[in-house]
């Protein structure tokens, strides 16, 4: 994979870059990113390839607002969720939150969940999970206690994973299990073979909006 980084100056007060991605196979995608202030993260992502691929751009940012994610509160506007197999991939559809350790309809502790008897928190060492959003702003609330993250977006889901293996090690070794959270707004992943919802068309242009304020 090639990649290449252009910034253009800023726009809105905000930083403004391209980056061109380019495979193997000659397909080429450009992506188009705003940057941040010091109160908020706006991700504005457009994507253009010239040739039919399989796209669905994410973001990984982990967040602790000072705190251990375990005890962080989290609220999250989301109906349903998809459980996971062995390997993280959703092999039985959508399922009702009600009811089950997944549950962030009102605002509770993610700790509470970490702990739990849910079968699905113990497969997967805590929540490592998509959760379709229910279309309600912000998609997302997190918050400890001297600081507060909202998330909006025009994702259809967010994939939230809790550093369940993280242990200090490898790439991710300035991290601990459950020393942060990450919400990946993005297309959930889809069981079997069906990439339907992640291809994008030739010049068909692919854009992904998620705005991240700190209180």
């Amino acid at each position: 994979m090639k990649t290449s980084f252009v910034k253009y100056g800023r726009k809105n007060n905000k930083d403004l870059c391209e980056i061109t991605l380019e495979n193997d196979h000659g397909m080429v995608a450009k992506v188009l990113n705003y940057g941040a202030t010091l109160e908020k993260v706006l991700v504005d992502l457009e994507a253009v390839s010239d040739k039919l691929t399989i796209f669905n751009l994410v973001n990984h940012t982990y967040f602790n607002l000072g705190e251990r994610a375990e005890d962080l509160n989290l609220q999250l506007n989301a109906d349903y969720y998809l459980p996971v197999d062995e390997s993280s991939l959703p092999d039985r559809g959508m399922e009702q939150v009600a009811g089950t350790a997944f549950d962030f309809r009102k605002t509770k502790r993610i700790g509470d969940a970490l702990t739990s008897d849910d079968a699905q928190i113990k497969l997967r060492n805590g929540i490592d999970h998509p959760f379709i959003l229910n279309g309600n702003n912000p998609a997302t609330t997190l918050s400890s206690r001297k600081h507060k993250l909202t998330v909006r977006t025009n994702a259809p889901a967010l994939v939230l994973y809790a550093g369940n293996h993280f242990n200090h090690t490898g790439i991710a070794d300035n991290i601990g299990q459950y020393d942060g959270i990450t919400f990946e707004a993005q297309c959930p992943p889809a069981e079997g073979n069906d990439l339907g919802e992640i291809t994008l068309l030739p010049f068909e242009k692919f854009k992904r909006v998620v705005d991240w304020k700190f209180e």
